[in-house]
Parts: C-alpha cells; structure tokens; sequence
C-alpha cells in the first residue's frame, strides 16, 4: 500500500481490536453484575462484530477504490450491445458489486503478525475469467423471472432477449462490464505479478486463469515456511503462459511433489473422464533443487481407484508418454 492507505488500513483494524476489547469488558461485567448467560454474550458480541465489519468494509472499499483508480490508473468501460465499451471513472459502486473480501482485515492477526497462514489446501475453480451466463442467470435469475424472462430462453436467445427487455438488458451489461477492471487489475496489481508471460522483454497478456490466480493468491497468503497443496490443470507444468508461475514455484519456493493424472478411470467421480489433473505440493521461501513427480496423462495410462495410492507412493512411474519440461529461469528442464 501507499504510505496513507497504509495508515488508514492500520487505524481501521487498530479500531475493530479496541471496539472488540472495549465490548469484551462490557460483556464480563454484565456477566458478572446482571447475570448474562454465556450464550447470550456470545450472540452480542457477534452481531458487535458484524456491526463492525460493516463499517470497515464501506472504508476499505474505498481504499481499494483509491488503488484501482489512483494507483494502477483502472477505468470503468461500460459495455454495449454494439460498438465500443464507453470509459468512465471507477466509483465505490463498482467496488462494491465485487464484494471484495479483504484479508488483512479479516486476518489480520495471522497474516500481520504471524507472517501468513501454515497451511492451505485447496481445488480452485479451472475456469478462464470472464463473463458466463450460468453465473448471471445465478446472479440475476430472479429478477429476471419477474420480467418474464427464464433461463432456458436465455440460454438459446440471449442476444435477442437482451434487445426485447431493456432491464434484462442493462443488467447483462453491468454485469460484462464487471469484467474489464477485474481483469485490468489482475494484469497491474502486484499481487498478481506472475500472470502474465515476458517476451523479448515485452509483457504479453494471455487468458487470466481462476486456476493460476489462486496459486499465485495461495503463495501469497502463506507465512516463509507454510504448505501448500492444491489441484490444477495439468498444463501448469507445460504451458508457455504458466512459466512466471513456475519460475516463482522453483526460485521462491520449495517444490515437494507434482503428481499428473488422467481421470479415465474415474478416480473423481463428478469430473469427466477427459480430466487432467496435476496435484502439487510446495513449501514457501527457498528454492526447489529436487523435486518428486510421478506423471501419468494419457488414457492408456490412468490409474484406477485402487492403484491411486501406489500411483502416488511411486517416483519411478514416469510416464514414457507424458515427458514435462518444467523450466526454470536459466533454462535447465527437469523431465
């Protein structure tokens, strides 16, 4: 942050600590003189809570405002149903519409003054950022039943519907226009440095990915020495887009293990049999010098339910198929 934002993000966590004591003495002396049960304590002091959380949401809000605006110089582009999105400044409204979850506050004793979280498990979302109806109809779908208009339509007219219901309309718009500074700020922010791919000393944009945003989010959020596993798409190891990622991973971190698989055998059994997955395991801080990778992707490959464990337990099953260059910045591939 900027030395000011800074000081104010300080001053609204410092006020949530002294409200939150402040109210704790408040509760034991009622406990104590007018004889509050445990319970009802408990139920005060999270509404207290909540009371304060909405108040600081409105100011961090408008700090995050500020770094959209001031900092990284976002606009709002307003999209159309034809022709150019028309530019605008940001105001607090469009930072409200993201609900913005703030970490620092919300976290604040883990993350300020224990460096980061020990460790974070997660299967983040493989999905390119952008717009999806399924997740507007979700978002907008009862208000746009109350217009008349149902999803199934949606799905197959979209496009004519929009120009028939201006207020249908004007709520698909809001909500593609979303998308152009989410991704303006994945792209500057310095939280997601790692996104994009440099060549001949040129920054090239590539698909922002929910699946690699979280990686990066995950390093991030880990204290020097915290653990990290998490699913993704197997193209982490391969894909030209992922090297700042992976770079990050090899100089930054301690890469323990990267197990790759096909999910022909339906080993998850929600997700297609086309599924490719890789499982991934680091340490942060450091660098990796060795690393475990056991890679089978091909159909005539996959590992049944039952071979899972052995699969996972064996480092000499590379595949003879499924050879991953994983480089790093000096060039040297490990295969």
């Amino acid at each position: 942050m900027q030395p000011l934002a800074a000081e104010s993000y300080r001053t609204i966590v410092a006020e949530k600590n002294i409200s939150i004591e402040h109210y704790k003495t408040q509760a034991y002396l009622l406990a104590e003189v007018g004889g509050v049960p445990q319970y009802a304590q408990a139920e005060l002091l999270r509404d207290h809570i909540d009371e304060l959380n909405q108040k600081a949401q409105s100011k961090l809000n408008q700090l995050l405002l500020d770094e959209f605006s001031q900092k990284l110089g976002i606009q709002y582009r307003q999209s159309q149903l034809s022709g150019k999105a028309v530019k605008r400044l940001l105001a607090i409204e469009d930072i409200e519409a993201l609900h913005p979850f703030h970490w620092g506050y919300h976290f604040h004793s883990i993350i300020q003054e224990r460096g980061g979280f020990d460790v974070i498990l997660t299967n983040p979302p493989w999905d390119v950022v952008k717009p999806h109806l399924k997740e507007f109809i979700r978002q907008f779908g009862d208000r746009l039943s109350q217009q008349g208009l149902n999803p199934p339509s949606l799905k197959t007219s979209i496009k004519n519907l929009m120009q028939q219901d201006p207020e249908a309309a004007d709520s698909w718009l809001a909500y593609k226009s979303q998308f152009s500074y989410i991704k303006d700020y994945y792209r500057t922010a310095e939280h997601y440095a790692h996104q994009s791919v440099v060549a001949a000393g040129k920054k090239l944009q590539a698909a922002l990915r929910l699946d690699r945003l979280f990686l990066e989010r995950c390093f991030t959020l880990l204290r020097p020495d915290g653990f990290c596993g998490l699913m993704l798409p197997v193209d982490i190891l391969t894909d030209s887009s992922a090297q700042s990622l992976r770079e990050l991973l090899l100089h930054s971190a301690r890469l323990d293990t990267a197990f790759g698989f096909s999910n022909s055998q339906l080993i998850l059994e929600n997700l297609s049999r086309r599924f490719k997955g890789c499982l991934m395991s680091f340490e942060k801080g450091g660098k990796t010098d060795d690393w475990q990778r056991v890679l089978r992707v091909d159909a005539e490959d996959a590992v049944s339910p039952e071979a899972l464990e052995e699969f996972l337990r064996d480092s000499k099953s590379l595949s003879r198929d499924a050879a991953v260059e994983f480089n790093d910045v000096a060039g040297q591939r490990d295969e």
